[in-house]
C-alpha cells in the first residue's frame, strides 16, 4: 500500500516535453493519491489554454522555462507554486545554472527526477507546503560559478 503523502488534496499541473515521462510521472502522482493531475507538453500549452487552469503546484521540466518571463506567466495563469524538474543521472547530467534568479522569479522547487520515489514525493509535499526545496544533487549549483583565467 502506498504511503499517504500530503499531495492528496492538491491539483498538480505537469509540464514535460516527453509524453512517456509526462504520463509516467502523472500516473505515479495519481497512484499516490493526488487529487487531480493535468498534463501539458510545454509552457505555451498551459498559457494558451482558454479558461482557468486550476493548480496548487506546477511541475515543469527546466528546459521548458528558459524563455524570460515563462515562470511568471505560469504563476499568473495558475496562481500555483512552481517546481522545476531535472535529471542528475550521468546520461542527462541536467544542471540548474540559475537557481537564485529562478527563486526571484517565483520558482520554489528544484527537484531531481533521479531521487528515490519517497524522497521525490516528500520534496513535493514540502514545495506544496510553501517551502523552497533544492534536491541535494543540485544544492552545489546555488553558488555562482567563477571563471578562472
Amino acid at each position: 500500500m502506498a504511503r499517504g503523502y500530503a499531495i492528496t488534496d492538491i491539483n498538480i499541473v505537469l509540464i514535460h516535453p516527453c509524453e512517456i515521462i509526462r504520463r509516467g510521472i502523472g500516473a505515479l502522482l495519481q497512484q499516490y493519491g493526488t487529487k487531480h493531475v493535468a498534463l501539458f507538453g510545454s509552457c505555451e500549452d498551459i498559457v494558451s489554454q482558454n479558461g482557468s487552469v486550476p493548480a496548487d503546484l506546477v511541475l515543469v521540466h527546466y528546459s521548458e522555462c528558459k524563455a524570460p518571463g515563462s515562470v511568471r506567466r505560469i504563476i499568473e495563469r495558475t496562481g500555483a507554486r512552481v517546481a522545476l524538474l531535472a535529471a542528475s543521472d550521468s546520461f542527462h547530467n541536467d544542471r540548474y545554472e540559475d537557481i537564485i534568479t529562478r527563486i526571484i522569479e517565483g520558482v520554489t522547487g528544484f527537484l531531481d527526477m533521479n531521487e528515490p520515489i519517497n524522497v521525490f514525493l516528500s520534496e513535493l509535499e514540502d514545495v506544496a507546503a510553501g517551502d523552497i526545496v533544492i534536491s541535494s544533487r543540485f544544492a552545489g549549483n546555488i553558488a555562482p560559478r567563477v571563471d578562472s583565467h
